[in-house]
């Protein structure tokens, strides 16, 4: 079974797919095998790995062991997203919320790479089941990213002045080439001086508040309170 192609025409005459392709079927013995890859043109693996912008690989389980347990590769490209998810397993695969990766930086994603460099990650089938990825599986998950992304490309703060056009001229300065860490630095603190940070996490707030029925795991200030409120009339903990 594949679905899930999507793709947008805009003005121009050539589609350009903009979603990943998803593979998922069972194969003779049982196994269950899923392969989300992006769009365009197949490079074989074995040039790939080669290239130099490649990226990293993180894996889990082994094919030689898949009754044991599942089979999970997970590819981040060079810029730290997830570029391709492969999975063999003896279970049926949870392809929705699996889907809902695709494109998303390791960051988003509790810190994977810390986490596996770390040993901290022994089954990327459990570690994607934690309550705290329950977010990103949800539908509106999308729309709030876009609402984000709209956010840091408008101007806030400063009149006139927009960090990703700060950004911007400054990789032109540098013919595109990596920012210095001095560079980094400068970048990091025009962030925290302008009204972003507090911007972003009012609308992630905003974002569980509108739909804590669905995510009650987070710890949102109205959970605090509701819960704080319970003890303070409890008489277990009044003296």
């Amino acid at each position: 079974m594949a679905f899930n192609i999507h793709l947008e025409r805009g003005d121009s005459l050539v589609p350009r797919y903009v979603k990943p392709i998803m593979r998922y079927c069972r194969l003779p013995g049982g196994l269950y095998y899923l392969s989300i890859v992006r769009p365009g043109k197949r490079i074989p693996l074995e040039t790939a790995i080669n290239m130099e912008n490649y990226g990293q690989v993180f894996i889990t389980g082994s094919c030689k062991n898949v009754e044991r347990q599942g089979f999970f590769r997970l590819h981040l490209n060079e810029y730290k997203t997830v570029e391709t998810i492969t999975c063999l397993a003896p279970f049926p695969i949870d392809i929705h919320n699996l889907y809902s990766l695709w494109g998303k930086n390791e960051k988003l994603l509790n810190n994977l790479q810390l986490r596996f460099e770390m040993a901290l990650i022994t089954d990327l089938f459990d570690y994607f089941k934690e309550p705290w990825a329950y977010a990103i599986y949800h539908d509106k998950f999308d729309l709030l990213l876009e609402d984000l992304n709209n956010l840091m490309t408008s101007t806030v703060g400063v009149p006139g002045f927009s960090l990703i056009s700060n950004l911007i001229e400054m990789y032109k300065k540098n013919k595109w080439r990596a920012l210095s860490a001095d560079q980094n630095d400068i970048v990091e603190e025009k962030f925290n001086t302008a009204s972003y940070p507090k911007l972003l996490e009012k609308k992630l707030l905003d974002f569980i508040r509108d739909h804590l029925d669905s995510l009650p795991m987070y710890a949102h200030p109205i959970m605090i309170k509701a819960i704080l409120e319970g003890f303070n009339k409890s008489p277990m903990f009044s003296y």
